[in-house]
């Protein structure tokens, strides 16, 4: 239908109890619940991007933390961390040898969707203390979170 540039339409009755759309909706805005996810991590940190730049800035020894940047390449070369390397959440569970052996990691991607998952891949392979920074990129990137 779509390469003949045709289509149906399908009638249903709006339902009153509904959570979007019903007569007294719960669900009014969209937004990542992030503060669920976080709680099913034991040991998790979670990095506001004023305590990420002052322990930057201070010069935080590679033991203390390493920056894991879970974007996607084309991404990562748009703008990243200093000091960040790139390993693709994709890659993560295959590449989780190159976390394991280094400093705590901290994981960074551009909302803060994909580093809480990465902290879940992380406490999967036996990395009890990892964090991530909250918001991620786009909250970095913010002149007012500085």
């Amino acid at each position: 239908a779509a390469l003949e540039l045709r289509f149906h339409e399908f009638r249903f009755q709006r339902r009153h109890d509904c959570a979007v759309c019903g007569s007294v909706p719960a669900i009014i805005a969209l937004h990542d619940a992030v503060e669920l996810c976080a709680a099913d991590i034991p040991g998790l940190r979670q990095f506001s991007v004023a305590e990420l730049r002052a322990l930057l800035d201070a010069g935080a020894p590679s033991s203390q933390l390493r920056l894991i940047d879970v974007r996607d390449p084309h991404e990562f070369v748009t703008g990243h961390i200093a000091g960040a390397i790139n390993i693709p959440l994709g890659d993560l569970a295959r590449r989780i040898g190159e976390v394991q052996n280094a400093a705590p990691p901290v994981f960074v991607c551009l909302t803060g969707v994909r580093s809480l998952r990465a902290c879940a891949i992380a406490r999967d392979a036996g990395l009890t203390a990892s964090g991530h920074l909250a918001g991620g990129m786009r909250a970095w990137d913010t002149p007012q979170a500085s």
